[in-house]
C-alpha cells in the first residue's frame, strides 16, 4: 500500500510542479485518445487491482502462496522506486503524452541505463499485480495496458528521433529501450 502512496504523492508533486510553471501535465497523445484511455484503465485498472487484494486477502479465485505475494511485492517495489526517479528526473518533460514545448533529451541518471524507465516501471507494476492477484481480468487489463504503453514508446521515440536527431541516435546505440 505504501509503494501506491508514494506513487500518488510523486504523480501530485509533479503535477503540482508542472502547474505552477504554468504548463501542461498533457502533452501530445500518441495512438489516438481510444488507445489511450484504454492504455490508462489498464494500467489503472491493475494497479487498483493489487490495492484491492492488498486490503482484502481473500479476493479473488486462487489461493497465492505467501512466497509469490513477497516476490511481487518486491517487484512493486523495486517498481516504484524507478518510477519516482524517472519521473522526477523528467523534470518539465513529466507529461501524459509528448511534451509539445521545447525540452531536453534525458541521457543521465536512470535514463542512461534504460530510455524508458518509466514504461518499464509501469510495465513491472501490472506484472507483479497479475503475480499478487492471479486473476483473468487483472491479466486482461495487464495486457491492453502494457500493449497500448509499449505503442505509445514506439511512438515517443519517434518524436524523439525527429526532435533530437543525431542526440537521439547516439542514445538508442548506447541504451537499451526497457533494460
Amino acid at each position: 500500500m505504501g509503494a501506491f502512496i508514494a506513487l500518488l504523492i510523486t504523480f501530485l508533486f509533479v503535477l503540482l510542479r508542472t502547474v505552477s510553471r504554468k504548463s501542461d501535465f498533457v502533452g501530445k497523445v500518441t495512438g489516438g485518445y481510444i488507445s489511450f484511455i484504454i492504455g490508462k484503465i489498464g494500467v489503472y485498472g491493475t494497479w487498483t487491482m493489487f490495492i484491492l487484494k492488498a486490503i482484502f486477502p481473500d479476493l479473488g479465485f486462487f489461493v497465492v502462496p505467501a512466497f509469490i505475494s513477497w516476490i511481487a511485492t518486491a517487484l512493486l517495489i523495486t517498481a516504484t522506486i524507478v518510477f519516482i526517479v524517472s519521473f522526477t528526473q523528467l523534470n518539465e518533460a513529466a507529461k501524459m503524452g509528448i511534451p509539445e514545448e521545447n525540452t531536453k533529451l534525458k541521457t543521465k541518471g536512470i535514463y542512461s541505463f534504460s530510455r524508458n524507465p518509466l514504461y518499464l516501471a509501469v510495465f513491472t507494476i501490472c506484472i507483479s499485480s497479475v503475480i499478487y492477484f492471479p486473476d483473468i481480468f487483472n491479466l486482461i487489463l495487464a495486457i491492453a495496458g502494457i500493449i497500448v504503453h509499449h505503442r505509445m514508446a514506439l511512438e515517443e521515440e519517434k518524436f524523439l528521433g525527429q526532435r533530437f536527431g543525431t542526440e537521439w541516435l547516439n542514445c538508442k546505440q548506447k541504451v537499451r529501450r526497457y533494460l
